[in-house]
Protein backbone atom coordinates (compact mmCIF):
# COMPACT_ATOMS: atom_id res chain seq x y z
CA UNK A 1 0.00 0.00 0.00
CA UNK A 2 2.78 2.54 0.89
CA UNK A 3 4.39 1.79 -2.27
CA UNK A 4 1.18 2.06 -4.13
CA UNK A 5 1.11 5.83 -2.80
CA UNK A 6 4.28 6.71 -3.38
CA UNK A 7 3.77 6.37 -7.48
CA UNK A 8 3.30 9.98 -8.26
CA UNK A 9 0.53 9.44 -10.42
CA UNK A 10 -0.97 7.71 -7.65
CA UNK A 11 -0.24 10.18 -5.16
CA UNK A 12 -1.19 13.30 -7.21
CA UNK A 13 -4.52 11.25 -7.87
CA UNK A 14 -5.32 10.89 -4.05
CA UNK A 15 -4.07 14.51 -3.36
CA UNK A 16 -6.56 15.88 -5.66
CA UNK A 17 -9.12 13.75 -4.62
CA UNK A 18 -8.32 14.88 -0.65
CA UNK A 19 -8.76 18.50 -2.22
CA UNK A 20 -11.82 18.32 -3.51
CA UNK A 21 -13.22 16.76 -0.51
CA UNK A 22 -11.95 19.66 1.24
CA UNK A 23 -13.78 21.76 -0.67
CA UNK A 24 -16.91 20.46 -0.23
CA UNK A 25 -16.79 20.37 3.37
CA UNK A 26 -15.84 24.33 3.27
CA UNK A 27 -18.74 25.42 1.02
CA UNK A 28 -21.42 22.94 3.33
CA UNK A 29 -19.62 25.01 6.25
CA UNK A 30 -20.04 28.26 5.13
CA UNK A 31 -23.24 28.01 3.91
CA UNK A 32 -24.93 25.74 6.11
CA UNK A 33 -25.23 26.09 9.97
CA UNK A 34 -26.27 23.10 11.19
CA UNK A 35 -23.73 20.89 8.90
CA UNK A 36 -21.02 23.43 10.23
CA UNK A 37 -22.39 22.81 13.71
CA UNK A 38 -22.06 19.18 13.17
CA UNK A 39 -18.63 19.02 11.76
CA UNK A 40 -17.43 21.12 14.52
CA UNK A 41 -18.91 19.07 16.83
CA UNK A 42 -17.03 16.00 15.43
CA UNK A 43 -13.83 17.32 15.22
CA UNK A 44 -14.31 18.61 19.14
CA UNK A 45 -15.34 14.57 19.25
CA UNK A 46 -12.25 13.30 18.00
CA UNK A 47 -9.38 15.75 19.02
CA UNK A 48 -11.20 14.72 22.88
CA UNK A 49 -11.14 11.25 21.80
CA UNK A 50 -7.50 11.00 20.84
CA UNK A 51 -5.58 13.57 23.04
CA UNK A 52 -5.01 11.24 25.99
CA UNK A 53 -2.82 9.61 23.67
CA UNK A 54 -3.82 6.13 22.03
CA UNK A 55 -2.02 3.04 20.89
CA UNK A 56 -4.37 1.67 17.72
CA UNK A 57 -3.40 3.10 14.15
CA UNK A 58 -4.06 5.96 13.06
CA UNK A 59 -4.47 7.86 16.30
CA UNK A 60 -0.41 8.03 17.35
CA UNK A 61 0.33 9.43 14.15
CA UNK A 62 -1.72 12.36 13.98
CA UNK A 63 -1.45 13.36 18.25
CA UNK A 64 0.17 16.70 19.02
CA UNK A 65 3.09 15.39 20.61
CA UNK A 66 4.43 14.13 17.32
CA UNK A 67 5.22 17.81 16.29
CA UNK A 68 8.00 17.08 18.94
CA UNK A 69 8.85 13.44 18.29
CA UNK A 70 12.22 12.72 17.84
CA UNK A 71 11.82 9.68 15.61
CA UNK A 72 8.99 11.42 13.70
CA UNK A 73 10.23 11.36 9.97
CA UNK A 74 10.04 14.89 8.12
CA UNK A 75 7.24 13.24 4.96
CA UNK A 76 5.71 11.92 8.34
CA UNK A 77 5.42 15.70 10.00
CA UNK A 78 4.46 16.97 7.28
CA UNK A 79 1.27 15.20 6.38
CA UNK A 80 0.38 15.67 10.29
CA UNK A 81 0.95 19.82 9.74
CA UNK A 82 -1.06 18.86 6.28
CA UNK A 83 -3.91 17.53 8.52
CA UNK A 84 -4.03 20.00 11.18
CA UNK A 85 -4.02 22.99 8.48
CA UNK A 86 -7.13 21.09 6.24
CA UNK A 87 -9.34 20.61 9.47
CA UNK A 88 -8.61 24.56 10.27
CA UNK A 89 -9.45 25.74 6.69
CA UNK A 90 -12.52 23.35 6.55
CA UNK A 91 -13.87 24.77 9.92
CA UNK A 92 -12.95 28.70 9.11
CA UNK A 93 -16.05 30.02 8.24
CA UNK A 94 -17.49 28.20 11.17
CA UNK A 95 -14.53 29.65 13.44
CA UNK A 96 -14.72 33.43 12.36
CA UNK A 97 -18.66 33.07 13.52
CA UNK A 98 -17.58 31.94 16.90
CA UNK A 99 -14.73 34.03 17.55
CA UNK A 100 -16.30 37.50 16.90
CA UNK A 101 -15.89 38.88 20.45
CA UNK A 102 -12.44 36.73 21.13
CA UNK A 103 -11.13 39.97 22.16
CA UNK A 104 -13.48 40.26 24.67
CA UNK A 105 -13.41 36.82 25.47
CA UNK A 106 -9.35 37.17 25.70
CA UNK A 107 -9.70 40.22 27.75
CA UNK A 108 -12.22 38.72 30.60
CA UNK A 109 -10.00 35.57 31.29
CA UNK A 110 -6.70 37.68 31.39
CA UNK A 111 -8.71 39.65 34.20
CA UNK A 112 -10.26 36.70 35.91
CA UNK A 113 -7.01 34.53 35.51
CA UNK A 114 -4.13 36.56 34.51
CA UNK A 115 -1.44 33.50 35.55
CA UNK A 116 -2.75 30.86 33.34
CA UNK A 117 -1.65 33.31 30.43
CA UNK A 118 1.76 34.02 32.57
CA UNK A 119 2.46 30.31 33.03
CA UNK A 120 1.86 29.93 29.08
CA UNK A 121 4.38 32.53 28.44
CA UNK A 122 6.83 31.32 30.65
CA UNK A 123 6.62 27.94 29.29
CA UNK A 124 7.50 29.57 25.60
CA UNK A 125 10.65 31.62 27.23
CA UNK A 126 12.04 28.42 29.15
CA UNK A 127 13.49 27.94 25.70
CA UNK A 128 16.04 30.38 26.35
CA UNK A 129 17.67 28.72 29.58
CA UNK A 130 16.99 25.05 28.04
CA UNK A 131 19.49 23.08 26.78
CA UNK A 132 18.00 21.87 24.15
CA UNK A 133 16.30 25.16 23.00
CA UNK A 134 15.05 23.73 20.13
CA UNK A 135 13.03 20.66 21.10
CA UNK A 136 11.90 22.60 24.01
CA UNK A 137 10.15 25.30 21.52
CA UNK A 138 8.52 23.02 19.88
CA UNK A 139 7.33 20.82 22.76
CA UNK A 140 6.18 24.23 23.96
CA UNK A 141 4.71 25.16 20.46
CA UNK A 142 2.68 22.00 20.23
CA UNK A 143 1.76 22.21 24.33
CA UNK A 144 0.23 26.01 23.08
CA UNK A 145 -1.51 24.55 19.99
CA UNK A 146 -3.68 22.43 22.11
CA UNK A 147 -4.18 24.99 24.78
CA UNK A 148 -5.62 26.82 21.78
CA UNK A 149 -7.84 24.47 21.09
CA UNK A 150 -8.88 23.84 24.90
CA UNK A 151 -9.59 27.57 25.38
CA UNK A 152 -12.06 27.58 22.21
CA UNK A 153 -13.67 24.71 23.35
CA UNK A 154 -13.98 26.06 27.12
CA UNK A 155 -15.70 29.14 25.09
CA UNK A 156 -17.39 27.12 22.51
CA UNK A 157 -19.42 24.67 25.09
CA UNK A 158 -21.82 25.32 27.84
CA UNK A 159 -20.26 22.10 30.30
CA UNK A 160 -23.98 20.48 29.53
CA UNK A 161 -22.99 20.20 26.11
CA UNK A 162 -19.07 19.21 27.30
CA UNK A 163 -20.57 16.15 29.36
CA UNK A 164 -22.61 14.75 26.11
CA UNK A 165 -18.95 14.73 24.44
CA UNK A 166 -16.89 13.82 27.28
CA UNK A 167 -19.66 11.04 27.75
CA UNK A 168 -19.36 9.59 24.38
CA UNK A 169 -16.28 9.91 24.57
CA UNK A 170 -15.41 7.80 27.19
CA UNK A 171 -17.98 5.15 26.53
CA UNK A 172 -16.40 4.80 22.68
CA UNK A 173 -12.82 4.35 24.83
CA UNK A 174 -14.59 1.68 27.21
CA UNK A 175 -16.00 0.04 24.35
CA UNK A 176 -12.75 -0.65 22.40
CA UNK A 177 -10.31 -0.83 25.12
CA UNK A 178 -13.31 -4.24 26.23
CA UNK A 179 -12.74 -5.55 22.51
CA UNK A 180 -9.09 -4.91 22.61
CA UNK A 181 -8.20 -6.08 25.81
CA UNK A 182 -10.47 -9.08 25.37
CA UNK A 183 -9.92 -10.30 21.78
CA UNK A 184 -6.18 -8.28 21.25
CA UNK A 185 -4.37 -8.94 24.17
CA UNK A 186 -0.95 -7.48 22.58
CA UNK A 187 -2.95 -4.39 22.35
CA UNK A 188 -5.29 -4.21 24.69
CA UNK A 189 -2.74 -5.67 28.06
CA UNK A 190 -0.26 -4.02 29.21
CA UNK A 191 2.44 -6.69 29.29
CA UNK A 192 4.53 -5.17 32.40
CA UNK A 193 1.79 -4.95 34.82
CA UNK A 194 -0.77 -7.95 33.06
CA UNK A 195 -3.63 -5.83 33.14
CA UNK A 196 -5.89 -3.70 30.49
CA UNK A 197 -4.49 -0.57 29.30
CA UNK A 198 -7.21 -0.86 26.55
CA UNK A 199 -6.67 1.59 23.34
CA UNK A 200 -4.47 3.68 25.52
CA UNK A 201 -0.71 4.08 26.17
CA UNK A 202 -0.17 2.57 29.46
CA UNK A 203 -2.70 1.19 32.35
CA UNK A 204 -2.77 3.86 35.03
CA UNK A 205 -4.02 6.93 32.66
CA UNK A 206 -6.59 4.14 30.94
CA UNK A 207 -7.69 3.64 34.52
CA UNK A 208 -7.88 7.44 35.24
CA UNK A 209 -10.32 7.59 32.03
CA UNK A 210 -12.33 4.90 33.22
CA UNK A 211 -12.96 6.14 36.63
CA UNK A 212 -13.93 9.52 35.22
CA UNK A 213 -16.28 7.62 32.25
CA UNK A 214 -18.14 5.56 34.96
CA UNK A 215 -18.42 8.24 37.18
CA UNK A 216 -20.23 10.77 34.71
CA UNK A 217 -22.20 8.13 33.22
CA UNK A 218 -23.70 7.24 36.59
CA UNK A 219 -24.45 10.42 37.50
CA UNK A 220 -26.73 10.52 34.14
CA UNK A 221 -28.47 7.32 35.37
CA UNK A 222 -29.43 9.55 38.26
CA UNK A 223 -30.30 12.64 36.73
CA UNK A 224 -31.88 11.38 33.52
CA UNK A 225 -34.54 8.84 33.18
CA UNK A 226 -34.39 8.46 29.73
CA UNK A 227 -32.07 5.20 28.88
CA UNK A 228 -30.87 4.77 32.47
CA UNK A 229 -30.59 1.12 31.43
CA UNK A 230 -27.58 2.78 28.87
CA UNK A 231 -26.19 5.13 31.32
CA UNK A 232 -26.12 2.52 34.20
CA UNK A 233 -24.94 -0.03 31.73
CA UNK A 234 -21.84 1.78 30.27
CA UNK A 235 -21.16 3.20 33.71
CA UNK A 236 -20.79 -0.62 34.68
CA UNK A 237 -18.54 -1.12 32.01
CA UNK A 238 -16.26 1.80 32.81
CA UNK A 239 -16.06 0.56 36.23
CA UNK A 240 -15.57 -3.14 35.30
CA UNK A 241 -12.18 -1.70 33.13
CA UNK A 242 -11.32 0.58 36.10
CA UNK A 243 -10.75 -2.72 38.11
CA UNK A 244 -9.26 -4.68 35.81
CA UNK A 245 -6.63 -1.93 35.10
CA UNK A 246 -5.34 -2.63 38.64
CA UNK A 247 -4.38 1.13 39.72
CA UNK A 248 -4.82 1.49 42.78
CA UNK A 249 -4.52 5.39 42.50
CA UNK A 250 -7.54 5.46 39.66
CA UNK A 251 -9.89 3.29 42.52
CA UNK A 252 -9.04 6.48 44.65
CA UNK A 253 -9.95 8.91 42.14
CA UNK A 254 -13.39 6.97 41.21
CA UNK A 255 -14.12 6.92 45.12
CA UNK A 256 -13.23 10.79 45.14
CA UNK A 257 -15.83 11.44 41.91
CA UNK A 258 -18.43 9.26 43.60
CA UNK A 259 -18.15 11.05 46.81
CA UNK A 260 -18.53 14.51 45.39
CA UNK A 261 -21.66 13.74 43.22
CA UNK A 262 -22.83 12.07 46.30
CA UNK A 263 -22.82 15.15 48.77
CA UNK A 264 -22.98 17.51 45.43
CA UNK A 265 -26.38 19.18 46.18
CA UNK A 266 -25.34 19.46 49.60
CA UNK A 267 -22.89 21.41 48.42
CA UNK A 268 -24.76 23.54 46.10
CA UNK A 269 -27.30 24.74 48.83
CA UNK A 270 -24.43 26.27 50.88
CA UNK A 271 -22.91 29.83 50.55
CA UNK A 272 -20.02 30.40 48.63
CA UNK A 273 -17.43 30.44 51.85
CA UNK A 274 -19.20 27.47 52.92
CA UNK A 275 -18.89 25.62 49.91
CA UNK A 276 -15.47 26.60 49.26
CA UNK A 277 -14.18 25.41 52.92
CA UNK A 278 -16.08 21.79 52.64
CA UNK A 279 -14.20 21.62 48.87
CA UNK A 280 -10.57 22.49 50.63
CA UNK A 281 -11.58 19.72 53.55
CA UNK A 282 -12.23 17.48 50.65
CA UNK A 283 -8.87 18.09 48.82
CA UNK A 284 -6.46 17.63 52.25
CA UNK A 285 -8.63 14.19 53.26
CA UNK A 286 -8.88 13.40 49.53
CA UNK A 287 -4.79 13.63 48.63
CA UNK A 288 -3.88 12.43 51.96
CA UNK A 289 -5.56 9.24 51.81
CA UNK A 290 -5.08 9.24 47.94
CA UNK A 291 -1.20 9.04 48.62
CA UNK A 292 -1.11 6.33 51.96
CA UNK A 293 -3.28 3.98 49.48
CA UNK A 294 -0.95 4.56 46.35
CA UNK A 295 2.18 4.09 48.64
CA UNK A 296 1.21 1.30 50.06
CA UNK A 297 -0.97 -0.66 47.46
CA UNK A 298 0.48 -0.07 43.85
CA UNK A 299 3.55 -0.88 43.19
CA UNK A 300 5.64 0.54 40.32
CA UNK A 301 7.11 -2.09 38.63
CA UNK A 302 11.10 -2.66 38.08
CA UNK A 303 12.70 -4.23 35.06
CA UNK A 304 12.63 -7.91 36.32
CA UNK A 305 11.71 -7.69 39.85
CA UNK A 306 8.64 -7.48 40.03
CA UNK A 307 6.64 -5.85 42.14
CA UNK A 308 7.37 -4.03 46.08
CA UNK A 309 4.75 -3.74 48.28
CA UNK A 310 6.30 -1.85 50.72
CA UNK A 311 8.14 0.88 49.14
CA UNK A 312 6.93 1.54 45.65
CA UNK A 313 9.94 3.90 45.07
CA UNK A 314 8.05 7.32 44.89
CA UNK A 315 8.98 8.83 47.39
CA UNK A 316 12.54 8.06 48.02
CA UNK A 317 12.29 9.17 43.96
CA UNK A 318 10.85 12.65 44.79
CA UNK A 319 13.45 13.17 47.81
CA UNK A 320 16.01 12.62 45.55
CA UNK A 321 14.66 14.98 43.01
CA UNK A 322 13.95 18.23 45.34
CA UNK A 323 17.31 17.41 46.65
CA UNK A 324 19.50 16.25 44.10
CA UNK A 325 18.44 17.93 40.77
CA UNK A 326 16.33 21.08 41.70
CA UNK A 327 18.68 22.40 43.91
CA UNK A 328 20.41 22.80 40.93
CA UNK A 329 18.52 25.04 39.04
CA UNK A 330 15.69 25.93 41.94
CA UNK A 331 14.13 29.14 39.98
CA UNK A 332 13.31 28.79 37.08
CA UNK A 333 14.25 24.96 36.51
CA UNK A 334 15.79 22.59 33.35
CA UNK A 335 13.04 23.81 30.49
CA UNK A 336 10.08 22.97 29.06
CA UNK A 337 10.63 19.27 28.89
CA UNK A 338 14.25 20.13 29.30
CA UNK A 339 14.57 17.26 32.13
CA UNK A 340 14.11 13.93 30.76
CA UNK A 341 16.50 13.25 28.12
CA UNK A 342 17.65 9.91 28.04
CA UNK A 343 18.45 10.04 23.97
CA UNK A 344 21.15 12.64 25.40
CA UNK A 345 23.19 9.76 27.14
CA UNK A 346 25.42 11.07 30.00
CA UNK A 347 24.54 14.83 29.06
CA UNK A 348 20.53 13.71 30.11
CA UNK A 349 20.36 16.41 33.09
CA UNK A 350 17.67 13.68 35.25
CA UNK A 351 20.97 10.59 34.64
CA UNK A 352 22.60 10.05 37.98
CA UNK A 353 25.26 7.50 36.06
CA UNK A 354 27.41 7.36 32.85
CA UNK A 355 24.75 5.34 30.87
CA UNK A 356 22.17 8.39 30.75
CA UNK A 357 19.62 6.72 33.22
CA UNK A 358 18.44 7.76 36.51
CA UNK A 359 18.53 4.71 38.67
CA UNK A 360 16.77 4.50 42.12
CA UNK A 361 16.76 1.48 44.49
CA UNK A 362 13.74 -0.22 45.47
CA UNK A 363 13.67 -3.80 47.50
CA UNK A 364 16.59 -5.68 46.38
CA UNK A 365 17.08 -3.62 42.69
CA UNK A 366 17.41 -0.53 40.92
CA UNK A 367 14.42 0.88 38.71
CA UNK A 368 14.72 3.85 36.14
CA UNK A 369 11.84 6.29 36.37
CA UNK A 370 10.97 7.39 33.01
CA UNK A 371 9.44 10.65 35.25
CA UNK A 372 8.89 12.27 37.70
CA UNK A 373 5.55 10.61 39.12
CA UNK A 374 4.00 13.90 40.44
CA UNK A 375 2.46 16.39 37.88
CA UNK A 376 3.56 19.22 40.12
CA UNK A 377 6.96 18.36 41.06
CA UNK A 378 7.51 18.16 37.16
CA UNK A 379 6.05 21.77 36.96
CA UNK A 380 9.11 22.76 39.32
CA UNK A 381 11.72 20.31 37.45
CA UNK A 382 10.53 22.09 33.79
CA UNK A 383 10.09 25.54 35.84
CA UNK A 384 11.22 26.29 39.01
CA UNK A 385 9.88 27.41 41.82
CA UNK A 386 8.62 30.61 39.84
CA UNK A 387 6.57 28.14 37.46
CA UNK A 388 5.23 25.88 40.53
CA UNK A 389 4.17 29.36 42.08
CA UNK A 390 2.37 30.84 38.87
CA UNK A 391 0.67 27.42 38.43
CA UNK A 392 -0.61 27.29 41.69
CA UNK A 393 -1.92 30.71 41.64
CA UNK A 394 -3.92 29.87 38.54
CA UNK A 395 -5.05 26.41 39.96
CA UNK A 396 -6.27 28.49 43.22
CA UNK A 397 -8.61 31.02 41.14
CA UNK A 398 -9.66 28.29 39.20
CA UNK A 399 -11.10 26.31 41.89
CA UNK A 400 -12.59 29.34 43.32
CA UNK A 401 -14.34 29.55 39.91
CA UNK A 402 -15.20 26.16 39.66
CA UNK A 403 -17.01 26.64 43.18
CA UNK A 404 -18.49 29.41 42.04
CA UNK A 405 -20.43 27.60 39.11
CA UNK A 406 -21.24 24.98 42.03
CA UNK A 407 -23.01 27.56 44.20
CA UNK A 408 -24.79 29.22 41.27
CA UNK A 409 -28.50 29.16 41.30
CA UNK A 410 -30.02 31.16 38.48
CA UNK A 411 -33.18 29.77 36.77
CA UNK A 412 -32.16 27.24 33.91
CA UNK A 413 -29.07 26.59 35.33
CA UNK A 414 -29.06 22.39 35.39
CA UNK A 415 -27.17 20.50 38.17
CA UNK A 416 -24.35 19.55 35.53
CA UNK A 417 -23.67 22.69 34.63
CA UNK A 418 -22.64 22.94 38.44
CA UNK A 419 -20.78 19.74 38.90
CA UNK A 420 -18.87 19.08 35.83
CA UNK A 421 -16.51 21.89 36.41
CA UNK A 422 -15.44 20.20 39.98
CA UNK A 423 -15.70 16.80 38.57
CA UNK A 424 -12.79 17.60 35.83
CA UNK A 425 -10.80 19.59 38.80
CA UNK A 426 -10.73 16.37 40.71
CA UNK A 427 -9.42 14.20 37.64
CA UNK A 428 -7.01 16.55 37.44
CA UNK A 429 -5.76 16.55 40.57
CA UNK A 430 -5.81 12.98 41.49
CA UNK A 431 -4.24 11.62 38.64
CA UNK A 432 -1.21 14.00 38.98
CA UNK A 433 -0.38 12.78 42.91
CA UNK A 434 1.23 9.83 41.13
CA UNK A 435 1.95 10.19 37.10
CA UNK A 436 3.23 13.23 35.50
CA UNK A 437 0.64 14.23 33.11
CA UNK A 438 0.06 17.71 34.00
CA UNK A 439 2.50 19.57 31.73
CA UNK A 440 2.14 16.92 28.60
CA UNK A 441 -0.34 17.15 25.67
CA UNK A 442 -2.86 14.88 27.02
CA UNK A 443 -6.54 15.63 28.17
CA UNK A 444 -5.52 16.10 31.71
CA UNK A 445 -4.17 19.84 30.47
CA UNK A 446 -7.03 20.12 27.89
CA UNK A 447 -9.70 19.74 30.83
CA UNK A 448 -7.64 22.18 33.34
CA UNK A 449 -7.75 24.75 30.10
CA UNK A 450 -11.63 24.28 29.30
CA UNK A 451 -12.37 24.79 32.86
CA UNK A 452 -10.11 27.70 33.43
CA UNK A 453 -11.50 29.03 30.75
CA UNK A 454 -16.01 27.98 31.04
CA UNK A 455 -15.54 28.82 34.65
CA UNK A 456 -14.31 32.45 33.62
CA UNK A 457 -16.84 32.93 31.24
CA UNK A 458 -19.50 30.99 32.23
CA UNK A 459 -21.25 34.11 33.91
CA UNK A 460 -21.54 35.72 30.56
CA UNK A 461 -22.41 32.63 28.36
CA UNK A 462 -26.26 33.09 29.20
CA UNK A 463 -25.89 36.80 27.20
CA UNK A 464 -24.16 34.75 24.15
CA UNK A 465 -26.49 32.25 24.01
CA UNK A 466 -29.79 34.30 23.43
CA UNK A 467 -27.45 36.67 21.47
CA UNK A 468 -26.84 33.31 19.26
CA UNK A 469 -30.80 32.43 19.22
CA UNK A 470 -31.19 35.75 17.73
CA UNK A 471 -29.13 35.87 14.47
CA UNK A 472 -30.64 34.84 11.56
CA UNK A 473 -30.42 31.48 10.22
CA UNK A 474 -28.27 30.88 7.01
CA UNK A 475 -31.52 29.57 4.75
CA UNK A 476 -31.05 30.99 1.13
CA UNK A 477 -34.52 31.35 0.21
CA UNK A 478 -36.91 34.00 3.23
CA UNK A 479 -39.15 32.41 5.18
CA UNK A 480 -42.36 32.62 4.56
CA UNK A 481 -44.38 34.34 7.52
CA UNK A 482 -48.49 33.37 8.90
CA UNK A 483 -49.00 36.79 6.93
CA UNK A 484 -47.35 35.32 3.58
CA UNK A 485 -49.85 32.40 3.98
Amino acid sequence: MKQLLLNPIILLLVIGIGLVYILLFYNSVSSNKKIATWIEDAGIFLFLFQIPGLSIEPFPRFHPMGLYNLDKTIPALVVQIAAYAAILFVLSPQLRRNLKDVIYSFSMITIKNPFLLVFLLLILLSAFWSETRDYTLKASSAFLLITIVSAYIGKRYSFEKLDKILRWNLALNAILSAYYALLVPSVGINATKNSWQGINSHANPFAALMALSSALWLFETLNNPKRRWLSGGLSLLSLYALQSAESAGARVNFLALISLLLVSRFLKRLSFHWAMFMIVLFLVVGISLSLVVTENLEAIVVDGLGKDLTLTGRTPLWEYLIVEKIALRPWLGYGFHGFWQPWRGSDNPAANSLDGKLWMPSGDGFWTPPHAHNGFMEIILELGWVGFFIFALSFIITLFAVVQCLVRKEPGYKPIDSILPLILFMYIIFPNLTISRLTEPTEIWCFYVIIAVGASLDPIRKQWNQKERMEPTYSPVPRRTSFQR
